[in-house]
């Protein structure tokens, strides 16, 4: 069930009930969903972690939560992937590689300064 919200903008806005229009975005339905705000940190703020996953019985190496500009985080998985001489791909800002890499990966972001979980 859809509601014309359009009109109700401004009086919401003016009262300080929802944030501003921009703020949204459409989702697959075409109901309009808050965006997440994903704010840019310096390599050493990062707290990353390491998750494996199986997929048609392969390996999966997933490296998470990065907070940089999408043009950065594609340069440092290009080169990322070049160093380890594997296949992968960018979702939600996390990385993800062909394979298990995880004290490889964990070499080649500790040298460019990246900070991780500590397990336990």
């Amino acid at each position: 069930m859809k509601i014309d919200i359009s009109n109700l903008w401004s009086d919401r806005q003016l009262a300080g009930g929802l944030p501003d229009k921009k703020d949204y975005k459409k989702n697959i339905d075409g109901d309009e969903v808050a965006k997440a705000k994903t704010e840019i940190l310096k390599p050493h703020q990062h707290q990353l972690y390491f998750r494996k996953e199986k997929r048609s019985g392969k390996t999966v190496t997933v490296v998470a939560e990065f907070y940089l500009n999408k043009s950065e985080l594609e340069d440092l998985h290009k080169s990322l992937k070049k160093s380890l001489s594997t296949g992968g791909t960018i979702r939600n800002s996390e990385l993800e590689f062909q394979g298990e890499f995880e004290e490889k990966l964990r070499n080649l972001l500790e040298k460019q300064g990246f900070k991780f979980k500590k397990k336990g």
